[in-house]
């Protein structure tokens, strides 16, 4: 009886294990579609995923060799309108309707579409979405608790220098 019973724990923790990452992704399109972005935002850790693309832009930023010092702030002031961008309710639910994110809002730069992705564990606390084209974006997701979480952005291997010029916005999440 008591083996009956481990099996049957094991057998639902190894369900759980395996299909967690796949609800989470299909409550997330599901919210994404309805434009529902309060249950959308439920999925992701917002300050986690600013904070990796404000890393990334700082990274790239500093690899390139901008005229001045005003041609550095200008870069960084548009890094920051596009962390801003991507790291929003409606930045993330763009990624997971049918249209790339930046087509869909008029931008040029990295297009992200979590329905062309494949998923790919990397541990036991962490799973990635990621584009199968050389160089493309990956989303990483981190265990919370029994469920997952948005927590990073890898962006495309180019990002376009015509980034946008969006100023943040006071509320979002």
């Amino acid at each position: 009886m008591i083996a009956a019973l481990l099996l049957v724990a094991a057998v639902a923790g190894a369900g759980w294990y395996f299909g967690s990452p796949w609800w989470t992704l299909w409550q997330m399109k599901t919210a994404a579609e309805a434009s529902d972005v309060k249950a959308l935002s439920a999925y992701v850790d917002y300050p986690a995923l600013r904070h990796d693309l404000r890393h990334q832009y700082a990274i790239r930023l500093r690899g390139s060799t901008p005229a001045s010092a005003v041609g550095r702030i200008v870069r960084g002031a548009l890094a920051r309108g596009a962390v801003e961008v991507f790291a929003r309710p409606e930045g993330v639910r763009l990624m997971f309707v049918s249209s790339p994110v930046t087509s869909a809002i008029g931008l040029k730069g990295p297009a992200i579409q979590a329905d062309r992705m494949r998923m790919r564990y990397e541990g036991p606390n962490q799973f990635r979405l990621v584009d199968p084209a050389p160089g493309g974006a990956a989303l990483t997701f981190r265990r919370y608790g029994l469920g997952w979480k948005l927590s990073g952005l890898t962006l495309p291997g180019h990002i376009s220098s015509d980034a946008p010029d969006i100023a943040p916005s006071s509320g979002s999440p």
